[in-house]
């Protein structure tokens, strides 16, 4: 039998697992979760720590980045062999997890370096504690070596992917000159969408903007009736939504060191619609530069509306870039591979054999 493993998320999980087991919502919302379940691996998810007057206090902790546990926590952590924590440095479950004898994987836990005192110390402590750390991004590994030294040499790099069956099923053929729509998603906090507001300052362009408010500060989205906000919306209208544009575009902050905007392109890119994207680093390991062709440096509208403008003009020559793109993401990205990649790391850690 094989080894019990719990993933922590940073927000409730819910129905997500019943979502993605019924083909509801694509398989890397759980982050190899499902994939490992279908092989025979016992997972869990533990959702306590977000309920009740515990989960009120810990919501407003979580303001200054302090990650506490519950009771419940606890317990399901002791029920475990693995915990897997996704998105969070928490000291609390480091030396609760180690104090319990399990084994311990921070996955995706990596933003830009804390500055916080306390957030620095809690980092340096998961780091040591942890059996392993996951990344998606050498040049992310390298920048937290630069900044923590011999504690993050033991990263390890797996790469993003999604589930590019389930986006496949939705991509609708691409008709060049069909539309004057541009498409951006995305609710993180590297975006940078007062950058292609005033890309399309003045064209005959429309922007479907799928994100959060927010992010739009110095916006005036009531001002201008060619962006339309959409804030959350089913697959249903994103699919729809990606079917309409004629272009998507990734407009990105500078110095960003995690992988912003991967999703986004990732989706761009199976869905079979052209894509204009910032230049970063990240982004720049999975796509190659001869690939990875729209791209311009951060902060430019004017760049940003020439790459827009160009990929509208090359019509019917887009349609072996999205074929070709389409492929790339297929045979390398599927979350899948993430998923066999990711088992080996946990066989290794848990001594379980082929």
């Amino acid at each position: 039998m094989l080894p019990r493993l719990l993933f922590l998320f940073p927000h409730p999980i819910a129905d997500e697992p019943r979502n993605v087991t019924t083909g509801v919502s694509p398989t890397e919302r759980l982050y190899g979760a499902h994939e490992l379940q279908q092989r025979g691996w016992r997972v869990s998810y533990s959702d306590s720590r977000f309920r009740g007057l515990t989960g009120r206090v810990l919501k407003f902790l979580r303001q200054f980045s302090v990650i506490g546990l519950s009771l419940g926590t606890v317990r399901d952590i002791a029920r475990s062999d693995v915990v897997i924590c996704k998105d969070d440095f928490s000291a609390a479950v480091a030396i609760v997890t180690r104090l319990l004898g399990r084994k311990l994987v921070f996955l995706d836990s990596m933003f830009a370096p804390p500055q916080r005192w306390w957030k620095v110390w809690g980092t340096r402590l998961s780091l040591r504690l942890a059996h392993e750390t996951i990344c998606y991004s050498e040049h992310q590994r390298q920048v937290w070596v630069r900044e923590y030294g011999k504690l993050a040499q033991r990263i390890r790099v797996l790469p993003y992917t999604i589930d590019t069956g389930f986006y496949r099923k939705h991509a609708g053929e691409f008709q060049p000159g069909a539309s004057r729509k541009v498409l951006a998603v995305g609710r993180d906090v590297g975006r940078d969408y007062p950058t292609l507001v005033e890309a399309l300052r003045g064209t005959d362009l429309e922007l479907e903007l799928i994100t959060l408010p927010y992010l739009l500060r110095g916006v005036d989205i009531a001002a201008n009736p060619k962006i339309r906000l959409h804030q959350r919306i089913s697959y249903e209208d994103l699919f729809r939504l990606y079917r309409e544009c004629a272009v998507v575009v990734i407009p990105l902050k500078p110095g960003i060191s995690y992988p912003s905007g991967i999703r986004a392109l990732f989706e761009a890119m199976v869905l079979r619609r052209p894509f204009v994207a910032t230049r970063n680093e990240v982004l720049q390991e999975y796509v190659t530069a001869e690939e990875y062709r729209d791209m311009v440096e951060p902060r430019d509208a004017q760049a940003l509306r020439a790459a827009i403008l160009a990929s509208l003009a090359r019509g019917e020559a887009n349609r072996e870039r999205v074929a070709s793109a389409a492929a790339l993401v297929e045979q390398r990205y599927d979350a899948k591979l993430f998923a066999d990649e990711f088992e080996v790391v946990l066989r290794q850690l848990t001594g379980v054999s082929q």
